[in-house]
């Protein structure tokens, strides 16, 4: 498995905490795009969808709950 960066946890952890990727973005100081491509990046890595996309927006699954608790850890 790769290491995963820095970057990639707070992407993760913005989205599950604002439920959407532009907010996400706001916060980090970076495009909807690139929040996308770090998103993508984890679940491809982990063979697991992070979050179920919803018209609300996004929503963790069990997987993502479990990745920002232990992102919180770290």
């Amino acid at each position: 498995m790769k290491n995963l960066t820095l970057k990639q946890f707070k992407a993760v952890q913005a989205i599950a905490s604002h439920g959407k990727i532009v907010s996400a973005a706001k916060v980090l100081g970076l495009s909807p795009p690139a929040v996308t491509i770090q998103l993508r990046q984890v679940e491809e890595e982990f063979r697991l969808a992070l979050f179920d996309r919803t018209s609300d927006g996004m929503r963790p699954t069990a997987a993502g709950l479990a990745f920002v608790e232990a992102a919180q850890a770290i």
